[in-house]
């Protein structure tokens, strides 16, 4: 039986130091040999995606939803810079307080280096509106201007689709006053990239 366990673990290290191998075979081809695979940021590329969220939060009476998409449109006006807009709609509901928003913010980024992950800044400006409903005050509406700033990373799959992470803080005025520290993770593709 020990003789069996042994054979077992020297077949299942041997298999393991192949994978192994093969992972970092792959990995290596990724990171220095395929810098084709790069998306084109280049003047007239349109950029195309977005991002969303989901929350569920079962709490008895206070159980919580939250359902947030931010579809963005840009495009590149000199290579690495593009100009767009992102459309920001969500719904929240926290017990008996529905709240739903909507903002409309243009939008800058711009990229650094030539691989097939960049590092990006980006900056949006606009309006944000909030309509709360609860089942004790009649609803109400209030807005005000919401600005962003943040930094993100662009994994590109393809020469045209790329896969971020982008960390932000926002900071509203008006009646939307307040700071916000988010994490997203969206899609984007890139059209146009020849």
């Amino acid at each position: 039986m020990y003789l069996s366990l042994a054979l077992q673990s020297n077949y299942f290290t041997a298999n393991l130091l192949i994978m192994k191998k093969r992972f970092n075979t792959l990995l290596f081809s990724l990171l220095f040999c395929c810098d084709y695979c790069a998306a084109q940021t280049e003047k007239g590329v349109l950029l195309l995606g977005g991002k969303g969220n989901f929350d569920f939060y079962p709490n008895g009476t206070n159980e919580s939803t939250n359902i947030e998409i931010q579809p963005t449109i840009a495009k590149f006006v000199t290579k690495n810079l593009a100009l767009g807009g992102v459309l920001g709609l969500s719904y929240n509901k926290t017990g008996g307080v529905q709240v739903k928003t909507f903002a409309l913010t243009p939008m800058a980024r711009y990229y650094f280096g030539n691989g097939f992950v960049r590092p990006f800044l980006v900056g949006q400006a606009g309006y944000a509106q909030a309509k709360v409903n609860d089942n004790y005050n009649p609803e109400y509406t209030s807005g005000g201007m919401l600005f962003t700033g943040g930094a993100g990373l662009v994994f590109f799959l393809t020469k045209s689709v790329g896969l971020e992470t982008t960390i932000a803080t926002s900071k509203g005025t008006g009646d939307i006053n307040g700071a916000i520290f988010s994490l997203h993770f969206g899609m984007m593709a890139y059209l146009g990239s020849e």
